[in-house]
């Protein structure tokens, strides 16, 4: 019968030896899912409402628009001149990686489901990839309609 010593010593050894591995057999997962501060995001992100957002995409024509709903959510309507792209793709931080992170944007999703409760986290992508102004749309798409905002739509 091995002694409590050896197992304690037996365990300790199995935890250092796989201290630094990782599982294999798919990628990884290279997004966040660690919900930043509100102090951090006060530092770099300004949360507009939805007339606010309309003020600043009139002023700002250039400004970069982000839609990180699924393809189907954005095919049916989209803010003005926005972007699509997927938080839930594990591509999503590669792509907004390549982006200069000089450019302002303006990231949105829903106010319900998935894309409502991983907007924080893509704004939180976006701060971690360098980007110095970051404009996070609160309201989300319903919002924008319900207020008789003009939208864009494949159908």
């Amino acid at each position: 019968m091995i002694n409590w010593k050896l197992k304690i010593y037996l365990v300790a050894a199995v935890l250092v030896a796989t201290a630094g591995c990782e599982r294999s057999g798919g990628p990884k997962n290279t997004i966040s899912y660690e919900p930043y501060s509100a102090e951090d995001m006060l530092q770099q992100v300004y949360e507009l409402d939805t007339l606010q957002t309309a003020s600043l995409l009139e002023r700002n024509p250039n400004l970069m628009v982000v839609d990180i709903r699924d393809v189907e959510a954005f095919s049916r309507s989209r803010l003005p001149n926005a972007s699509h792209y997927d938080f839930q793709f594990e591509s999503f931080p590669a792509e907004i990686a390549a982006i200069d992170s000089s450019t302002p944007v303006l990231v949105y999703g829903s106010i319900d489901g998935d894309a409502g409760m991983n907007t924080p986290y893509a704004v939180g992508e976006f701060m971690k990839a360098g980007f110095t102004t970051i404009y996070f749309y609160t309201d989300g798409i319903e919002t924008w309609i319900d207020q008789g905002q003009s939208f864009e739509s494949d159908g």
